[in-house]
């Protein structure tokens, strides 16, 4: 056995747990038979949260009492938002089950409130007709009991695909991007934890008006076929952490994701972030400024990376420094920087009818990119080594975000 190949392939997950009975369960399962090791970090007791997500493939938000809300009660719940917000820009693989589920959704900029009456027991979930193209319920059952236990609810973010309902609850899960999940209902649970949420939280099922004991009687009789629909989708996004995880090394190959594949792919969520804001813009001002936030955030931070860390290796193998293709880039983000800036005026002015600047910055994003994709990323891949590769992303990954307080009124 090649011990050093076991080391470097094994993958991680970090998994943040709030609740001392609310663990893994199945999930548990679904990560030993695909070889993924789970690192709890459990902010309840005190441990902290990560600041980056570092080697790990994957994350996974679990359910606990408190409310998303309350983050001044409970200011981990930030730290978390932030390694979230990390992790769907790195494309890793998240999974948010019930309060972990409030959490990525308050992230991608939805309102988590309290809902009008508790959903606790065992309820009917049905899937959307979406989940025929997603690759984690796809040909799963369209209708299932699944266990509940919640009381704070969300609209679906904003970009973000609806997979499941309930009867009372309309956003049961919801899918963003390629790889970010959140499920509100508990697909996870095993017989041991719902009797240790009867114990442990009796006051929200006095307040719910709920019967206890009727809820174990149901669970021993409707958890073998939950199981199985959580065999399914757990597995299937357990294989997410290998086949989608941008920074991470493949099975076998030990090939580093492209530079032109990252960088093309970070291009395209930016864009669907702008088409967000303008989709908004004039008849939802908050979510439009909050689109805007998060796109202009995301593109000054990949100009970073770009003229930090990308441009000055690719100038220092060709010697084409002040001169070249990377100096072209730097003029044209100059440009764009302008106009992010009088974009943002208009937003604070709240005027939504001025719209030449958003014109020319889709043209000058769009020429821009092309010639990236096309001719300098492609270059700078040839230029560069697996292992050279590999301390790009990894620097990328140590450059911190700068959140202008300042902007859209974030």
């Amino acid at each position: 056995m090649n011990v050093a190949r076991e080391r470097a392939t094994a993958k991680t997950v970090l998994v943040f747990q709030h609740s001392p009975c609310e663990t893994l369960g199945t999930i548990a399962d679904a990560l030993d038979t695909t070889g993924v090791t789970a690192q709890y970090i459990r902010p309840f007791i005190g441990e902290p949260i990560p600041t980056h997500m570092g080697e790990a493939s994957g994350l996974i938000v679990m359910g606990g009492p408190m409310g998303v809300y309350e983050r001044s009660r409970y200011p981990f719940l930030l730290d978390e938002m932030r390694l979230i917000e990390q992790a769907i820009r790195a494309d890793k693989p998240v999974l948010g089950v019930c309060l972990g589920s409030q959490v990525l959704a308050a992230t991608l900029g939805a309102k988590v409130v309290r809902g009008k009456q508790k959903e606790i027991g065992w309820y009917r979930v049905t899937l959307t007709e979406s989940v025929a193209s997603d690759r984690l319920w796809v040909g799963v059952e369209p209708a299932f009991l699944a266990f509940h236990w919640h009381g704070d609810i969300f609209d679906l973010p904003s970009g973000a695909v609806l997979l499941a309902s309930s009867d009372l609850t309309s956003c049961q899960a919801f899918r963003y991007g390629r790889n970010a999940y959140g499920l509100l209902f508990h697909l996870e649970v095993t017989e041991g934890i719902v009797q240790d949420m009867v114990n442990a939280f009796s006051d929200e099922l006095r307040e719910a008006k709920a019967d206890g004991a009727e809820i174990l009687s149901k669970t021993r009789e409707q958890l073998p076929r939950l199981r199985r629909v959580g065999g399914v989708v757990f597995r299937r996004w357990a294989n997410l952490l290998e086949q989608d995880s941008a920074m991470s090394a493949q099975a076998g190959g030990m090939m580093t994701q492209s530079i032109r594949g990252y960088y093309g792919h970070d291009h395209d969520r930016l864009d669907d972030l702008f088409k967000q804001f303008q989709a908004f813009k004039r008849n939802n001002l908050p979510k439009a400024k909050n689109s805007f936030r998060r796109f202009k955030i995301g593109l000054q931070r990949h100009i970073v990376w770009e003229e930090e860390i990308l441009f000055p290796l690719f100038e220092e193998k060709t010697g084409m420094k002040g001169m070249g293709p990377t100096e072209v880039m730097r003029m044209e983000h100059r440009q764009i920087k302008q106009l992010l800036e009088a974009i943002h005026q208009n937003l604070q002015r709240q005027d939504s009818e001025h719209d030449s600047e958003e014109a020319a910055l889709l043209e000058v994003l769009g020429a821009h990119n092309q010639k990236e994709e096309q001719i300098l990323y492609p270059a700078i891949d040839q230029q560069l080594s697996e292992q050279e590769r590999r301390d790009v992303f990894a620097k990328m990954e140590r450059v911190a975000e700068d959140p202008d307080p300042r902007c859209c009124g974030g």
